[in-house]
C-alpha cells in the first residue's frame, strides 16, 4: 500500500528504519516506536518506499487513519483493573496521548483485538498469581515476626524477674530490658506495615468480585 502524502511517507521512514535496526528507539518518536512493533515490516515498506514526486505534503487526518490500521493497546495490569478494560484500541498517528496513559503503563501493542486481549487475559493471570503468592509470604513473614516478639517477650519477663531477685544487677537489666523493648518496637511496626497491606488487597479482591 504506497504512502498518500509526504508526512506519511516520511513517518513510515522512520517505521522502517526502527524495524529494520538502522535507527535506534531513543532517536524517534514514542508512536512511531509503537508503530514499529505493531506493523507488518511488508505494510511498513510499502508505505516507506513511495516516490515523494506527486504526493501532497500532508492528507486530511481522517483520510490517513483509514490507511494505517488500528493498533490495540494492553495495559500493565494493576490493582483495581480488571482484564476487560486493560486493552485500548488505538489511532497509530496519535498514539496513547489521548488516553492519558504513560509508556510505563503499556504492556505491548498489538495489530489484532484478538492478540491484545490473548496478551491481556495472560498478563493478568500472571499478575494475579504473583499477587497470591506474595500474600502466602506475607503470611509466612507475620508468622515469623509474631515468634521473633514472643521470643523477647519472653526475655523482657526474664530480665525483670531477674532484676527484682537482684537489685545490685537491677541496672544492667534494665538496660536490656530496654533494648529488648525498642526491638519489639519495630517489629510490631513491621507487623502492621504487612497487615495493612494484606486488608488492602482483600479489600481490593473483594471489590473487583463485586
Amino acid at each position: 500500500m504506497p504512502a498518500t502524502s509526504k508526512q506519511q511517507q516520511k513517518l513510515m521512514g522512520i517505521v522502517h528504519a526502527l524495524q529494520t535496526g538502522q535507527m535506534k528507539p531513543g532517536k524517534a518518536s514514542k508512536q512511531a516506536q509503537a508503530m514499529a512493533k505493531s506493523m507488518k515490516k511488508s505494510d511498513v515498506k510499502d508505505f516507506a518506499s513511495t516516490k515523494h514526486k506527486g504526493l501532497p505534503k500532508k492528507v486530511k487526518k481522517e483520510e490517513m487513519t483509514l490507511e494505517i490500521p488500528k493498533m490495540y493497546m494492553v495495559r500493565k495490569p494493576m490493582e483495581g483493573l480488571t482484564v476487560d478494560k486493560m486493552v485500548y484500541e488505538i489511532n497509530p498517528l496519535e498514539g496513547i496521548q489521548p488516553l492519558n496513559i504513560e509508556m510505563n503503563d503499556v504492556h505491548t501493542v498489538h495489530a489484532t483485538p484478538e492478540d491484545a486481549q490473548a496478551i491481556a487475559a495472560e498478563a493478568y493471570q500472571k499478575y494475579c498469581d504473583e499477587a497470591i503468592a506474595l500474600e502466602e509470604k506475607k503470611d509466612a513473614t507475620s508468622g515469623k515476626i509474631k515468634k521473633a516478639i514472643d521470643q523477647l517477650e519472653k526475655k523482657r519477663k526474664e530480665h525483670l524477674t531477674l532484676a527484682k531477685d537482684d537489685p545490685k544487677s537491677a541496672s544492667k537489666h534494665k538496660e536490656h530490658i530496654a533494648k529488648i523493648a525498642t526491638q519489639i518496637d519495630d517489629l510490631m511496626t513491621k507487623l502492621e506495615r504487612i497487615e495493612k497491606s494484606k486488608k488492602e488487597i482483600k479489600k481490593a479482591e473483594d471489590k473487583k468480585d463485586k
